[in-house]
């Protein structure tokens, strides 16, 4: 059976794998193989992808429940990775109930029932929604582990939609920490608590290991759980599986393992584009600028840490060569980023006369803004042309009083403030405690979080080369140690 040796292949690369899927209830192998590929899209984010392939098997079986389960979650994720509302997807769908004496497995019908109440047939948040579906999964988890025959699958659902819901809960903070979260809330704590109870159970499920990577990345002492899982998404992926390729960077890159970081984002690039190759619809190509274009960011950042510019130039090149298109629209952070980035680069290295070559005319929102604001004060300044620091400075203390709470307006102010009182021969204990009454390092913890950083400027290194250049060796040792934690 060709669906069989599908999931051979995908799941058993190098006996380290063992096979988890869904057997369907359907008596067409090609149905069966496709939902599986689907299936296996979902747990790897590649939801144009997965997309496609429910749709190629609702082709062949048009009254496939879980093909067309398949389909509504490919579709609600896409509209959350787009920041639309979901509500009506399977309106969208134009859902039918299913023929009388259809075959389908009572597990079918739960799956379909519970998704269905992530879908309103008036509009809702999406929050609201998913709090509701998060629910009923768990209520349905913790009433049927015991007897579902397929447990490790559960349970990967249920982590992956908690996943969700607090994802959507700090982005309703304006935080949008979207790994390594430890926000304080039930979700997360009974998300924390399930996945090191799934990774354990079923330490070769790469949906759950995809999520433990994500949940936990930032956690040191989940070190040998976390290189456990990056290895084993690697052998799932078989070079196939373009997120399973990346996910291990989130593990390398934060503790100090650029090189293999390097070279997880380069084999995802590889295998993005044979993606790519077989062409993308308009309504899926948003997957290249929010999925593709992550991993040349990365790329970037990984270089800029390791100190090596002319990489790090490159990549960042690259990635603005590349971000174009009408997706980009729905994503302005995105977008003032990679449309930025190269030049954040070059300040980054001191190349402050080359920035201001590279200066064009660019459309961005407010972080684009900041950014180049902040770029523009921090090279005149280290040029000696204070009257032109002195400009966009007032420029970036007027956009923080319309914007208070704005993360890069609350760095960036006090980072040139503290330059300037260096110039000035104020002590070091008094441009310590600039940072330390505005909190900074707490905004920084949340900049943190983002993969990759897009904040190069950080407190911690300033202070760092500051106390170095009075030679005050003990604050050299403290601010050393608090950058690299």
């Amino acid at each position: 059976m060709r669906f069989f040796a599908f999931i051979l292949f995908v799941f058993f690369v190098s006996n380290q794998v063992e096979a988890h899927f869904l057997k369907i209830s359907t008596d067409i192998d090609e149905v069966q193989e496709q939902f599986s590929k689907g299936y296996m899209q979902l747990f790897a984010y590649n939801f144009p992808k997965a997309e496609s392939e429910f749709k190629r098997a609702l082709t062949r079986e048009p009254h496939c429940l879980m093909c067309r389960w398949g389909l509504a979650q490919a579709l609600k994720k896409q509209k959350i990775e787009k920041m639309q509302e979901f509500w009506n997807v399977l309106e969208e769908l134009s859902y039918t109930e299913l023929p009388r004496g259809h075959k389908t497995f009572q597990w079918e019908k739960d799956f379909f029932q519970l998704l269905k109440s992530s879908f309103s047939s008036h509009k809702m948040s999406n929050l609201e929604l998913q709090k509701s579906f998060a629910k009923n999964i768990y209520d349905y988890y913790t009433k049927n582990k015991n007897n579902f025959p397929y447990p490790s699958e559960l349970l990967a659902h249920l982590s992956d939609e908690l996943y969700y819901q607090v994802t959507l809960e700090s982005s309703a903070q304006r935080i949008h920490l979207c790994c390594g979260n430890k926000m304080a809330s039930s979700a997360n704590t009974l998300l924390r608590a399930l996945l090191k109870e799934a990774v354990s159970l079923y330490p070769n499920h790469p949906g759950i290991l995809h999520t433990f990577i994500h949940t936990f990345e930032m956690d040191h002492d989940e070190n040998k759980s976390l290189f456990m899982a990056a290895d084993k998404l690697r052998s799932v992926s078989a070079q196939e599986i373009s997120h399973f390729e990346h996910m291990p960077t989130h593990v390398y890159w934060r503790r100090g393992l650029y090189e293999q970081a390097i070279q997880a984002n380069l084999n995802a690039i590889e295998v993005d584009e044979k993606f790519i190759k077989q062409g993308m619809s308009e309504d899926s190509s948003y997957y290249y600028v929010y999925h593709h274009l992550h991993n040349y960011a990365f790329l970037n950042n990984l270089y800029v840490l390791k100190g090596e510019k002319e990489p790090a130039l490159k990549y960042a090149r690259e990635l603005k060569s590349k971000a174009f298109g009408e997706h980009l629209k729905l994503f302005p952070r995105l977008n003032d980023y990679y449309q930025t980035i190269h030049l954040q680069t070059l300040v980054r290295f001191g190349c402050y006369k080359e920035f201001f070559k590279n200066l064009e005319a660019i459309d961005l929102q407010l972080n684009g803004r900041v950014m180049i604001s902040f770029l523009k004060a921090l090279s005149h300044f280290n040029l000696g042309e204070m009257k032109a620091y002195d400009v966009h400075l007032k420029t970036l203390k007027h956009l923080k009083e319309q914007h208070p709470d704005h993360f890069l307006l609350i760095v960036s102010v006090p980072y040139l403030e503290a330059l300037e009182m260096f110039k000035n021969g104020e002590s070091f204990e008094n441009i310590e405690n600039l940072f330390i009454s505005q909190n900074i390092k707490n905004v920084e913890d949340i900049l943190a979080h983002s993969n990759p950083n897009y904040w190069y400027f950080w407190s911690s290194v300033l202070l760092y080369k500051l106390a170095k250049l009075k030679n005050i060796s003990a604050k050299m040792d403290f601010y050393r140690k608090k950058h690299h934690t």
